[in-house]
């Protein structure tokens, strides 16, 4: 994300509060959290040093802070209510497509995954925000979809958070493991695209109903 972008969002003038998170976010994911100069991430904010501390009480605070703001942009965009007013095909197509370029494309996300896994004791909260924000609390948001889409007749489904968690998984395959051990190259666009395609039909095949729309 450049300077602008992350002073800018989809034309929206962002807080200072915002400004200093989204630096932060782009700074953690680059640098790590012992690599992260303060003074680096004030100029790219656009603060001056003392202003981060009026928000955050120590780089430790804004860290944690950073792991909650970057997972909650990504579950805005990944499970948005806006999607339960669609056909259960269509929106769980639009959850795939978000989850699989998440998994695929995302250099924040998995350097903060990184980062978490390879915690020591002194990030053991970290990993518990990761962990609370990230998988657990965005599958139980697309559990709410398949919830509406249960109760609609689309799909027919017992336990909509294990049914989310498998979808969640499918939409990794080929495309998230070797990136989280080691490959640097970033899933293709089409990739995405196509692992999102057979995430859904195998997701359905499993809990469609005849009339699952699209």
């Amino acid at each position: 994300m450049s300077n602008d972008e992350t002073r800018s969002i989809i034309g929206v003038r962002l807080s200072i509060h915002e400004r200093i998170l989204e630096a932060a976010v782009e700074q953690f994911a680059a640098d790590g959290f012992d690599g992260t100069n303060m003074d680096v991430l004030a100029r790219t904010a656009g603060v001056a040093k003392p202003t981060i501390y009026n928000h955050f009480k120590d780089k430790a605070t804004l860290y944690l802070a950073s792991i909650e703001h970057m997972l909650g942009r990504n579950r805005a965009t990944i499970a948005s209510p806006s999607f339960a007013r669609l056909a259960a095909r269509e929106g769980l197509l639009k959850v795939a497509h978000e989850l699989t370029w998440l998994f695929g494309r995302d250099d924040d996300m998995l350097m903060f995954c990184k980062m978490c896994i390879a915690g020591n004791d002194r990030f053991q909260t970290a990993t518990d925000t990761f962990l609370r924000n990230g998988p657990w609390r965005g599958t139980d948001e697309i559990a709410s979809l398949l919830r509406v889409w249960h109760e609609r007749g689309e799909l027919h489904i017992d336990r909509p958070s294990f049914a989310a968690r498998q979808l969640s998984e499918l939409c990794k395959t080929d495309i998230f493991d070797a990136r989280l051990f080691g490959a640097p190259a970033l899933a293709t666009e089409e990739e995405c695209r196509f692992t999102a395609v057979e995430a859904v039909e195998t997701f359905l095949a499993r809990y469609g109903c005849k009339m699952t729309g699209g």
